[in-house]
């Protein structure tokens, strides 16, 4: 079945759209958030979160695993009209996200010190990271949920309410940095409980998502029966493509580290926050092109592609604002 080239561009267009804002929405949070934690913590606690984050990369590039190839097979599912397994690949990655985050909980507070150690090897830098990281464990359950439901959502047909709910979360974020370490006097835990609460939020906003008429619902699916192989072989390629970033951060910080000293760690965790900017354009085009993708495949339509440089180029940054926030 042939589909329409405008209704394609439309599709991606409107994806493409809530995408990208999306991705700036987060980096300019947390780039914000960094210079909140730089400013009332001081440069240490700008590096000691950036020591955190091979293991947030780790937990990101756990859920791409699974929830990155049970979307793709989920938009396939929803594009071939077959809801039930749509429906139990969502089930699915819910399971497993919550089976995970409990134990990347139990798993880091029993290997607490080493894992310390393997991020950190400086004796001055370790106690600050030490309370940015025992929250970033106890935080592993709603950020690999958090995760799961944006995708879903998205695959779902309601990318702009992701932008809305990634938008809201992080300006919660920036309110309880500022709450809990200038006013509670939390200091670096408190930036960690501020993430920990926009994790919350973000769910708690796409949530009312499936109040809606035939979207995704809960069906716990039988052993066997979403292809456990198919969605390994999907995801272990985006699994260990990810998960190198987690490799390259830790390297980066071990170098920095031990030539340059804490000044290095410091100075590394700037120019992070700086290259993660950068990113935004190929980052919301890499997540609109799998739930638009996929849903096409089902439907037996592979054009996406062909239309893609077409849509690119017809994009206003005053297209990305009015399609986020003018309807659902």
């Amino acid at each position: 079945m042939k589909r329409n080239s405008y209704l394609i561009g439309k599709a991606f267009k409107n994806y493409l759209t809530a995408s990208v804002l999306t991705v700036a929405a987060t980096q300019v949070a947390n780039i914000v958030d960094a210079s909140i934690v730089g400013n009332l913590i001081g440069p240490e606690g700008l590096a000691a979160v950036n020591l955190c984050k091979p293991l947030l990369q780790t937990f990101f590039a756990t859920s791409i695993l699974y929830v990155a190839s049970t979307t793709m097979l989920a938009g396939i599912a929803i594009g071939k009209g077959d809801k039930a397994k749509a429906d139990k690949l969502f089930t699915f990655s819910l399971i497993v996200s919550l089976i995970l985050g409990a134990v990347f909980i139990i798993g880091g507070l029993v290997a607490f010190n080493p894992l310390s150690h393997l991020l950190c090897n400086s004796d001055s830098m370790r106690p600050l990271m030490n309370k940015f990281m025992f929250v970033t464990i106890l935080s592993a359950i709603p950020q690999l949920l958090m995760y799961t439901f944006n995708q879903f959502v998205t695959v779902d047909g309601s990318p702009k309410l992701i932008t809305r709910a990634v938008i809201v979360s992080n300006i919660f974020n920036i309110v309880f940095d500022i709450i809990f370490i200038k006013y509670c006097g939390w200091g670096i835990a408190g930036a960690a409980w501020a993430t920990f609460i926009m994790y919350i939020v973000c769910i708690l906003m796409v949530l009312p998502h499936f109040r809606k008429k035939d979207t995704l619902r809960l069906n716990i699916p039988k052993f066997g029966e979403i292809g456990y192989g198919q969605i390994m072989s999907f995801g272990l390629p985006l699994f260990f493509s990810t998960v190198l970033l987690s490799v390259q951060m830790l390297g980066s910080n071990y170098v920095a580290s031990t030539y340059l000293g804490d000044g290095g760690l410091i100075a590394l965790a700037v120019c992070m926050q700086l290259f993660s900017f950068s990113m935004i354009i190929l980052s919301g085009t890499l997540r609109t092109i799998q739930p638009v993708g996929s849903i096409l495949k089902g439907l037996g339509d592979d054009r996406v592609y062909d239309v893609i440089q077409d849509v690119l180029k017809g994009i206003s940054l005053d297209d990305i604002i009015s399609s986020v926030f003018n309807g659902n």
